[in-house]
């Protein structure tokens, strides 16, 4: 997928369980996250997280784990550290299906190896993961494990344009929500936006951001941007059409709309798109329901 296609949506030392699963589920009303032992409710902790999770797996599994755990022996501890991390890694991912276990012994290993592929690879999972996040103190734990590792890959290379975004993205979707913050993430992107142009993940993010902040105006221009360099965005395409219906533009809605479904009827017929009916059907669906839509 690519970057700009990644949708945005919308505890201390222990955490609704619920709250780790890959297809997380909903809590009970009657679950209520306890505060941690400093007081702050809100600042999440991966031992205790990490703690949680292992309840969740039989002691065949719990045993692995453990055996892993303390895997580094004499000799080249390093390697072997990196690899019981990676280990460790793929069974909560592969096995357990956990993702904070999974990212954060990622992200031990790719530390410790400290190569720009591995680092992005790590930060990359934390920030593709916030974005579906609903409950705010993992999403802004998420989010920091994210920055940490963006800014060790901008260390091993200062000019990579896709972390800087994606750190500047970071403070925006996984932050406070305070405007401090807010605009903190978006001078970071617009550093890159303002020099590249062209780099349609920047103008990508900064239509989001402007979605989060609710500066429509300003979000329509930079997806217009997007669409200037890769007018076969349906993500982007519909997102104009949404934008142009919820301010009363009802003309341009009514094109966007219908050039998004021409869009995407192309693409399927050359073979570039796999055929999606709901898709088809939800686009049809804003058709008939947007006013001014023949």
């Amino acid at each position: 997928m690519k970057k700009q296609q990644l949708l945005v949506v919308g505890l201390g030392f222990v955490v609704l369980i619920g709250f780790f699963f890959f297809g997380r589920t909903v809590p009970t009303q009657g679950d209520k996250p306890a505060a941690s032992a400093t007081g702050d409710s809100t600042k999440l902790d991966f031992p205790a997280m990490l703690a949680i999770a292992k309840q969740k797996i039989t002691p065949t599994q719990l045993a692995y784990v453990t055996q892993l755990e303390h895997a580094v022996v004499r000799g080249d501890v390093l390697t072997q550290q990196i690899q019981a991390y990676r280990q460790l890694a793929a069974f909560w991912g592969d096995t357990a299906k956990i993702f904070v276990p999974y990212a954060e012994y990622t992200a031990l290993a790719a530390k410790l190896e400290n190569s720009k592929k591995s680092l992005t690879f790590a930060a990359n999972l934390f920030f593709e993961d916030l974005q579906t996040v609903q409950e705010a103190p993992l999403r802004s734990w998420e989010a920091d494990q994210a920055k940490d590792l963006y800014n060790k890959v901008l260390t091993l290379d200062p000019a990579d344009d896709s972390a800087k975004v994606s750190l500047g993205s970071c403070y925006i979707f996984g932050g406070s929500g305070s405007p401090q913050e807010t605009m903190q993430g978006i001078l970071k992107i617009r550093e890159v936006a303002q020099r590249d142009t062209a780099n349609t993940y920047a103008q990508y993010m900064l239509g989001l951001a402007g979605i989060v902040s609710g500066q429509t105006d300003k979000a329509i221009d930079r997806f217009q941007a997007v669409l200037r360099h890769d007018p076969d965005n349906l993500d982007v395409q519909m997102r104009l059409a949404d934008l142009y219906e919820e301010k009363g533009d009802r003309e341009s809605s009514r094109k966007a709309y219908l050039n998004l479904r021409s869009t995407y009827t192309r693409l399927v017929s050359s073979g570039k798109l796999k055929s999606d009916t709901s898709f088809l059907k939800e686009i049809n669906k804003r058709i008939r329901t947007s006013p001014g839509i023949q």
